[in-house]
């Protein structure tokens, strides 16, 4: 998030985000040419692989880059963490999956902690603000559903191959959405910008979705989603030091219920 924040400063969300999984892509299948892999997927499962871009990549990235522009990274950060709890309630009652009453539980507590932050804002009287965060709960919403679609689109399918298409095809909605809604917009490149586009390519694409689809297809979609336990400290934590982004009382209280939500979670599978 801290990353996302820095980039949108200088470059409209949407294209910021179509290039890097662009980018992202074109590394990937650089990849498997010279690994010497096969890189077309069946045909039959093309719609599948398409609605799973919509749903992992698409709409949670949009959403996410679009909000990075008005509300604080480390905020943002903390609601993007309720994720896995709306991936345990979707993927309730699947084989391997969470089960029982702390699922419900888990989404009440985690739901409660995001519902602090947004008082916080609402006190700090920001609109745009507080239109990022229901949109980063939107996309947390979105990315549940596509890791429980995931489980049943890629299960069998080669993990780099599925990766890269997924990239490709993320790449595309999200360019067209900049062809759409940012046409006419400045762009402004420094140094900092282009680091900040190999970073979100290359490490908070290429390896975190191949790492995420490896782990679905051995772990499950719940258990996959459990490495958001770190990234509300850490974003707020960052945030604070990099941007100056105030640590409020509210902010940390959310925090903690967030992770106690995944805790939850985590004690039932």
């Amino acid at each position: 998030s801290i990353a996302v924040k820095i980039g949108v400063a200088s470059i409209p969300p949407f294209l910021l985000a179509g290039m890097r999984f662009f980018l992202a892509a074109l590394v990937l299948f650089a990849f498997i040419a010279i690994r010497r892999e096969k890189f077309l997927l069946p045909r039959k499962r093309f719609p599948g692989i398409v609605l799973l871009s919509l749903l992992i990549i698409g709409i949670p990235s949009g959403c996410f880059f679009w909000a990075a522009q008005y509300g604080a990274a480390g905020t943002l950060a903390t609601i993007w963490a309720t994720s896995p709890i709306f991936t345990a309630v979707i993927s309730r009652g699947a084989k391997g999956e969470a089960r029982g009453w702390r699922v419900g539980v888990s989404l009440t507590i985690g739901l409660l902690g995001v519902a602090l932050v947004f008082i916080d804002q609402l006190h700090l009287g920001s609109g745009m603000a507080l239109a990022a965060e229901g949109a980063v709960l939107c996309a947390a919403a979105c990315y549940g559903v596509a890791m429980r679609v995931a489980r049943d689109v890629g299960n069998d399918l080669p993990i780099l191959s599925l990766t890269a298409w997924e990239l490709l095809l993320g790449g595309l909605l999200l360019s067209s959405a900049s062809l759409l809604f940012e046409r006419g917009q400045p762009v402004h490149w420094t140094w900092l910008n282009v680091g900040v586009l190999l970073y979100l390519a290359v490490m908070a694409g290429c390896v975190t979705f191949g790492l995420t689809f490896w782990l679905i297809q051995r772990i499950g979609a719940i258990r996959t989603t459990y490495n958001s336990f770190l990234v509300p400290g850490i974003a707020l934590v960052l945030a604070n030091l990099l941007l100056g982004e105030p640590i409020t009382l509210p902010k940390l209280a959310g925090m903690v219920l967030v992770v106690a939500g995944l805790a939850v979670i985590a004690r039932s599978t």
